[in-house]
């Protein structure tokens, strides 16, 4: 698994990395982010830091398309992948999935 600083790291992006939050959720992240993070700079307490901790790691979550809990259970709920391949970000590959079978997957459907 590849560490936050790779990942932080546009030109090191590798299939751990890519975007796996999709966009609706990725808006109320930022919305929710900015609200709990003004919120924990208004005062000083327990609560209020608690609060700009999860408004920053929201942020985060929506700025970046990237959810580190995601990333763990090794799911997403982006939408378009194809636009990230496209774009040149990449989500977990499958190990059982090599360049062989695609071929003899793409090779089978031609011969249909």
């Amino acid at each position: 698994m590849k560490s936050s600083s790779a990942c932080a790291d546009p030109s090191r992006l590798g299939p751990v990395c890519g975007i796996n939050v999709g966009g609706a959720e990725r808006i109320v992240s930022v919305a929710a982010g900015g609200f709990l993070l003004l919120y924990g700079l208004s005062k000083v307490s327990l609560t209020t830091i608690v609060a700009a901790a999860t408004g920053s790691a929201l942020l985060y979550r929506g700025l970046t398309g990237h959810c580190c809990a995601f990333q763990a259970l090794d799911m997403s709920t982006a939408g378009d992948l194809e636009a990230d391949q496209r774009a040149g970000r990449q989500m977990h590959s499958h190990p059982e999935v090599t360049d062989a079978s695609l071929d003899r997957t793409m090779a089978a459907r031609h011969h249909k």
